[in-house]
C-alpha cells in the first residue's frame, strides 16, 4: 500500500483560532479534540506560519474535507485539503467560507464522479491565488498542471525540491503558498491534538 496523507491549510488564521475550530468541529461530530503533549502520526499537528496554519491529520482520521469545510465556515476564511492518495497523486480541494470552490488533481482521471465520468479536477490558479495573501498566480500556476510522462523528472519551478511525478511535490506547493511541511518528518510538529469523530458534519 502506498502513502495516504491529508493536511488542511487554513489561510490567514492563528493556531489558537484553528484549535478552537477543531474542538468545535469534534464536538459537533460526537468526537473529541483536545490538546496533548503526545506527538506522532496518531495525533493531529497544528503549525502556525505567517500565511496561516497547517493541520496535519492523523492517519486514522478520514474526514479531512469535512473538517476543512467546517473550519472554513466557522472561521470565515479559505481552507484547502491537500491529500496524497496511495502514493500515486496529490490533490487539493478549496473551500471559501464553507463553500466548495474547486478541486485539483495531478492525475485528473484517477477518480470517477457519481455519474461514472471523470471528476472535475482542473483547478483554478486565479481563484486560488485570490484567496492567498501575497501569492501571485505565477507562483502557483505551474503546480496546477496534470502530470504527463513527458514531464517526469522535471520541476514545476527551479527552486523546487521534488519533481513532477513525485507526490512529495505537494510540499513544494505548500512552501509556495506560505506554509511548510513540519521539520520533524512525521507531520506532527507545532501544537498536537488528539482528534476523533463519530460522524461527518456535512451530509452532502
Amino acid at each position: 500500500m502506498g502513502l495516504f496523507l491529508d493536511v488542511i491549510a487554513v489561510v490567514a488564521k492563528s493556531e489558537t483560532e484553528v484549535g478552537v475550530g477543531l474542538m468545535a468541529y469534534a464536538e459537533r461530530c460526537d468526537g473529541i479534540a483536545e490538546r496533548t503533549d503526545a506527538v506522532g502520526p496518531d495525533c493531529a499537528g497544528a503549525t502556525e506560519y505567517p500565511a496561516g496554519v497547517l493541520v496535519t491529520c492523523p492517519g486514522s482520521f478520514h474526514d479531512a474535507d469535512d473538517a476543512a469545510r467546517f473550519l472554513s465556515q466557522a472561521l470565515g476564511c479559505a481552507t484547502l485539503t491537500i491529500s496524497v492518495h496511495d502514493g500515486d497523486l496529490w490533490s487539493y480541494v478549496l473551500f471559501d467560507r464553507g463553500h466548495p470552490r474547486h478541486r485539483f488533481s495531478t492525475i485528473p482521471d484517477y477518480f470517477e464522479d457519481d455519474d461514472g465520468g471523470p471528476r472535475s479536477t482542473s483547478g483554478d490558479a486565479v481563484e486560488l491565488a485570490a484567496q492567498l495573501p501575497n501569492v501571485p498566480v505565477e507562483r502557483i500556476e505551474r503546480y496546477l498542471r496534470p502530470w504527463t510522462a513527458d514531464d517526469d523528472g522535471t520541476r514545476a519551478y527551479p527552486e523546487d525540491e521534488f519533481t513532477v511525478g513525485d507526490v512529495w511535490q505537494f510540499t513544494d506547493f505548500l512552501r509556495a503558498i506560505g506554509l511548510d511541511w513540519p521539520d520533524d518528518g512525521d507531520g506532527a510538529a507545532g501544537r498536537s491534538y488528539r482528534l476523533t469523530t463519530e460522524r461527518r458534519y456535512y451530509s452532502d
